[in-house]
């Protein structure tokens, strides 16, 4: 085959691997929004229901829950445009450092719940990539997100996108804490080759960063080596680059809660 038809079939191979990943992940992905006295809200950020040990937790971005604290009477969450929310009451355990928060929920079961928790073996035990690796997020961007109540709760397009790893120049970027991912919103080539422009990455804040390990035989490609690697934090705009926070850091937080800070709802 020659390299044209070779890059052919890896595209697709690309393209169909990341359908078979978002088919996996998405019933544990939530659009988290934060609740008015008027019925309303607002859409703030992303967060994962993940199992770890014997326990289901909410996981998310501390500076998502604390902002939705601050400014709104409550938190709901959902996994889709117009599917059924869930109001959350009880208390997040936070860690600043990490910038992560998380929260013991019961675990969801069917046919009550179309939520399903995201196994601790689709976790993986550190952040390592090489270059060819593809690292894929998927989230609920604010631009593209409302709540309302009383029209079946949140209205929400998740944003599905891969990208390469990067590195940020942003100061808050820490290599031995974060992980980067490049998010170009304006060069952007659809399935078509048409240019498509995405929503800003703002809201994306608690989404869940998989890696796809590079391999030259795309023959031997499964989902099943399809992990989780961070937990996306803050858009870089000068670098287009997502900063997230690397699965070892995460794994800490959840094993040793002791010295966090507690947001309550």
């Amino acid at each position: 085959m020659s390299e044209a038809g070779e890059n052919v079939t890896r595209a697709h191979t690309i393209s169909s691997l990341l359908r078979r990943v978002q088919e996996e992940c998405e019933r544990s992905i939530v659009a988290l929004a934060g609740l008015s006295e008027d019925c309303g809200g607002t859409v703030i950020g992303t967060g994962s229901i993940i199992q770890f040990g014997s326990d289901v937790f909410l996981l998310t971005a501390m500076h998502v829950m604390s902002q939705i604290q601050s400014n709104y009477e409550g938190i709901a969450f959902s996994n889709g445009h117009q599917k059924p929310y869930l109001r959350f009451r009880g208390t997040f355990s936070a860690n600043r450092t990490f910038d992560m928060a998380f929260a013991r929920i019961p675990e969801p079961h069917e046919p009550t719940s179309d939520r399903v928790a995201c196994p601790e073996n689709s976790i993986a035990n550190s952040a390592a990539y090489s270059e060819k690796d593809i690292l894929f997020v998927y989230g609920f961007p604010g631009d593209d997100s409302r709540f309302s109540a009383l029209l079946n709760g949140i209205r929400s397009r998740p944003l599905i996108y891969g990208g390469k790893p990067a590195v940020s120049t942003d100061s808050f970027f820490v290599p031995s804490l974060h992980l980067g991912m490049s998010f170009d919103p304006v060069h952007v080539i659809g399935g078509d080759g048409v240019n498509v422009g995405l929503p800003r990455a703002f809201g994306l804040s608690g989404s869940p960063v998989w890696r796809i390990p590079w391999n030259d035989d795309v023959e031997t490609w499964s989902a099943s080596d399809v992990k989780v690697v961070g937990v996306s934090l803050r858009f870089d705009e000068t670098d287009r680059c997502i900063i997230a926070t690397r699965i070892e850091h995460v794994r800490e937080f959840l094993h040793t809660p002791g010295n966090n800070t507690a947001i309550s709802f």
